[in-house]
């Protein structure tokens, strides 16, 4: 629907430019083409890469698209046979897996996990690449290796983010504290609170982690004038009660090192049988199309990028096949719209349609972070934010700013602008909100 009402767009604007200059020849010619432009969804685009290739891929030229209904049906019993294979051969492994996550005697949570595993694979260029890393992301032989784990990075990341939480809150009840008949013997210990919150906030390994959470808060004084409001006096205790057992459910950096190598290692084994079973129902799920003749809208993607890239160079850049080179001429420029919502998958499939393999960038891509809401979807917000992050004003990489917003009145966007000031930062929404994101009437 969006890419026909752009089409339609774009035609009404050519019959103005008609209408003001009813002998331009290359208005003409573009009014007479418009039904012909690729003017698609990227699923659409795909296809059509697969359906003029479908001799070099290997498949027949009559396979359709799955409806989702259909998929569903063959995924679940694909996974079913597979699942039961696995309990007929009996391996101790697979039954300590099953042990670990079946709940209430049914296979419907391991079918989950599996699922959504092979979903996010497929997301990437090569999912059994990114499987076979996913199994080594977890192995790690001393402290320095624990650092340097990206999940330990994602922890630290989003410990960081609740202590700053936490911080905002405690300085909010000294501002209760220091009004007239508020609890002020309380703030000493809030003071020491903030000072912990700063050093939890400013450490960087796992170790500095455990000696700033073995710290002791401080007490509360004992309050004796009668003079201080008991309801602010229960409001900032109640508070502080709240955030230190959130900090108490936070400390998960006080097991010694040796102790996490150990039982990583023990869910390395658990993580091997959960990627080899995705990988086995990979291939089983991909043997079922084959013989019906279907394909998923993610097949159609990944064939074409079978179609389109022969590798990579050193620096992880795709490398265009002859055949992508041959497409690339014949489009001056690639436009991406709601780009926030792509994913790795996709830009190396635009990546090899445009010129950048002959250094001439002719992609633009138009987009909004904040309006990025396709995450279940696996888009990677992460794409844009890094672009959005690198280029600039001026060169090869232009970064334009769409700030001036036609579509809403003042009142609407001076309150959004007033929420969104407060609320949305780096962490939270990936951009700070700044007067660079905010709307301007």
């Amino acid at each position: 629907a969006a890419a026909a009402q752009m089409r339609e767009k774009i035609g009404k604007a050519l019959e103005e430019k008609l209408r003001e200059d009813s002998y331009n020849d290359h208005v003409a010619k573009q009014m007479a083409l418009i039904h012909r432009a690729n003017i698609i969804t990227i699923d659409s685009f795909c296809l059509k890469i697969v359906r003029e290739n479908f001799n070099s891929l290997g498949i027949d030229p009559t396979s359709r698209v799955a409806d989702t209904a259909e998929m569903d049906l063959i995924k679940s019993d694909v996974l079913g046979e597979l699942l039961e294979d696995k309990y007929q051969e009996g391996q101790e492994n697979y039954l300590n897996f099953v042990e670990c996550f079946s709940q209430d005697k049914t296979d419907e949570n391991i079918e989950t996990i599996v699922n959504k595993i092979y979903t996010i694979a497929s997301s990437y260029s090569y999912p059994s690449l990114w499987l076979e890393k996913a199994k080594k992301a977890i192995l790690f032989e001393d402290e320095r290796q624990l650092n340097e784990a990206l999940w330990m990075i994602n922890l630290i990341d989003k410990t960081k983010i609740t202590i700053g939480d936490i911080k905002e809150t405690i300085l909010k009840l000294i501002e209760i504290c220091d009004k007239p008949y508020g609890p002020y013997m309380y703030k000493e210990a809030l003071i020491k609170d903030i000072e912990w919150m700063d050093e939890i906030a400013s450490c960087k390994l796992y170790q500095h982690f455990a000696e700033a959470f073995s710290i002791k808060p401080a007490t509360l004084k004992s309050c004796r004038d009668k003079d201080v409001d008991a309801n602010l006096m229960l409001n900032v205790k109640a508070t502080r009660d709240k955030y230190k057992k959130v900090l108490k459910d936070l400390n998960v950096f006080g097991s010694p090192v040796e102790d996490i190598i150990s039982d990583m290692k023990n869910v390395a084994e658990t993580v091997e049988v959960v990627i080899d079973l995705v990988m086995e129902y990979s291939k089983r799920l991909d043997i079922v199309k084959r013989k019906k003749n279907i394909m998923e809208f993610a097949d159609v993607e990944h064939m074409a990028l079978t179609v389109l890239c022969q590798g990579y160079d050193e620096e992880g850049r795709v490398i265009p096949s002859n055949i992508a080179k041959k497409i690339s001429k014949k489009y001056e420029e690639v436009f991406i719209d709601e780009y926030q919502d792509s994913n790795f998958l996709q830009e190396d499939i635009l990546t090899c349609v445009s010129r950048s393999h002959m250094g001439e960038y002719n992609i633009f891509m138009v987009g909004d972070v904040k309006q990025s809401i396709y995450k279940f979807r696996m888009a990677r917000p992460d794409l844009f934010i890094d672009k959005y992050n690198t280029y600039k004003e001026h060169g090869d990489f232009k970064k334009i700013e769409l700030k001036n917003n036609f579509r809403s009145r003042n009142t609407v966007l001076e309150s959004i602008n007033y929420i969104f000031y407060q609320i949305m930062t780096e962490s939270v929404g990936g951009i700070k909100y700044n007067k660079e994101a905010a709307l301007v009437p």
